[in-house]
């Protein structure tokens, strides 16, 4: 799917700011009324955007945009790889004697996240 890298700017008031339990925020805001293209976009993008917050208008010269890179352009991801990698774990098992391929994944993957955790503070 092509990326639409239309940018919409509008006035917006911040009606809360939540803090959440992984210490992230959200944040709700309300606008004034847009154009109908306008909120159709918005409707229509992905749920992870930039946003720039400012109390003055924001110019491009203002802001440190990055160059969008694909991360594993030509690729597969490494979650793609990890998972196809499993698959083959759990085929080399006696998989008729244990859980789907799917149960698999996520019981190992559930052992590395704890395994990495207790390497924490």
């Amino acid at each position: 799917m092509a990326r639409d890298n239309k940018t919409i700017q509008f006035q917006a008031q911040v009606d809360s700011v939540m803090k959440k339990k992984d210490n992230t925020l959200s944040i709700k805001l309300g606008t004034q009324e847009l154009p109908p293209n306008d909120t159709a976009h918005i409707f229509g993008m992905d749920s992870i955007v930039w946003v720039a917050l400012s109390n003055v208008e924001v110019k491009e010269k203002d802001l440190d945009i990055p160059e969008f890179i694909p991360e594993h352009e030509g690729q597969k991801s490494y979650s793609q790889r990890t998972r196809e990698v499993l698959y083959r774990v759990w085929e080399q098992k006696d998989n008729g004697n244990i859980k789907s391929s799917d149960q698999f994944y996520r019981d190992y993957m559930e052992k590395l996240i704890s395994s990495l955790k207790d390497k924490l503070n």
